[in-house]
């Protein structure tokens, strides 16, 4: 089955939902638990699997799973999706739609590409020199 065509190159109003790629995502094989925790959420190694044409494709994704505990989270939550749907740059990673199951309460957690270098922070800690960091805010 072909998941529906990525948000990103739709023609959809800007306020409707990103692709629902529940059926299409699945954890990886010993990576039951989070591979990363922040302060808002929880980031899982999954694969992203679907058809191109005829061929099968497979990739690696991030999941964060959001930490919500009130109605007025969910709302910032879908903000967050409006707006992270939208953006357009190559320093920001696509959002490539979103799933459920992640949680107890199934909320909509968010599907990018798999970072290999890590977070930003844990990628300027390890590649960027001190003297580096201070240039890019300077």
């Amino acid at each position: 089955m072909n998941p529906p065509a990525s948000s990103q190159h739709s023609s959809t109003p800007k306020h409707s939902s990103p692709n629902d790629l529940t059926e299409f995502i699945t954890k990886l094989v010993g990576y039951d638990f989070p591979i990363n925790d922040g302060g808002f959420g929880d980031v899982y190694k999954c694969t992203y699997k679907h058809k191109r044409g005829e061929q099968p494709v497979e990739i690696v994704v991030a999941v964060k799973v959001l930490r919500t505990r009130a109605q007025s989270d969910n709302e910032a939550s879908r903000r967050e999706i409006g707006i992270w749907k939208r953006m357009r740059h190559e320093c920001i990673v696509p959002l490539l739609g979103t799933t459920t199951g992640f949680s107890a309460d199934h909320r909509v957690s968010f599907v990018s590409s798999w970072m290999p270098n890590g977070t930003l922070n844990t990628y300027l800690k390890k590649e960027v020199s001190l003297r580096q960091r201070y240039n890019l805010v300077n």
